[in-house]
């Protein structure tokens, strides 16, 4: 079996394909990929679920097209991140957003449509739960970059989310429910994720730094 390859080794690959230099949105490429990842790490998703978030444009989507690699020659990516990462990279890049998201929202039963082959399929609860997990990730990594969401943005997402809230971790539902208030209230939610971030900068090097009082406080910070 495969063993799956750190993120710095994924990243290695990632700069083979240029991906640095990949205009996405207000920015490039490869700060979107690694926020994607990070969220989905943060939220404690398995390692295949997170490297699958640093590649999941790779193929490109429906709303961002994308050569960097062929969804035709598949046993390329397989070959660097995984089978599992990549299926999960596959599925992400083939889903056919408008049908997926219509079901969800309408509450009807759930079926995905491969944009690529037009195929429709009932994937596995766990693998519906791992699509989702990825989408609200690279959703949420563009909308906090934003100052401010309309009520438009807000209504939209939420309409989508929350009927998917049972397939998701509830990091990410906690993570969607700060982001998508009202602006004034974003502010706390800022300073609550910049304070995550410190807590788990302690706590990776926490084997190697003698115990201190402020490093007490942040293991028992919530």
């Amino acid at each position: 079996t495969m063993l799956l390859p750190s993120k710095n080794q994924t990243r290695q690959f990632l700069s083979c394909l240029s991906v640095a230099d990949v205009r996405h949105i207000d920015g490039t490429l490869l700060p979107h990929l690694e926020g994607t990842c990070d969220l989905l790490e943060s939220w404690g998703n398995r390692p295949a679920v997170s490297i699958a978030g640093l590649c999941h444009a790779l193929y490109g989507t429906e709303g961002f097209a994308s050569d960097l690699v062929s969804p035709n020659v598949r046993s390329e990516l397989q070959n660097v991140i995984g089978e599992e990462a990549e299926e999960l990279v596959y599925l992400y890049g083939s889903c056919d957003r408008g049908y997926l998201y219509s079901r969800i929202i309408e509450g009807r039963p759930l079926e995905f449509r491969d944009r690529f082959t037009g195929t429709v399929s009932i994937p596995e609860s766990q693998r519906i739960s791992d699509l989702l997990e990825i989408t609200v990730a690279n959703e949420l990594e563009i909308l906090n970059r934003k100052q401010e969401l309309t009520v438009k943005e807000r209504t939209y997402w939420l309409d989508l989310f929350e009927p998917s809230r049972p397939s998701l971790s509830n990091h990410a539902w906690t993570e969607i429910a700060e982001t998508l208030r009202p602006c004034e209230l974003r502010r706390h939610s800022a300073t609550r994720r910049f304070l995550r971030s410190i807590r788990k900068h302690a706590l990776q090097t926490a084997s190697k730094v003698t115990e201190t009082p402020a490093l007490s406080w942040f293991r028992k910070a919530g």
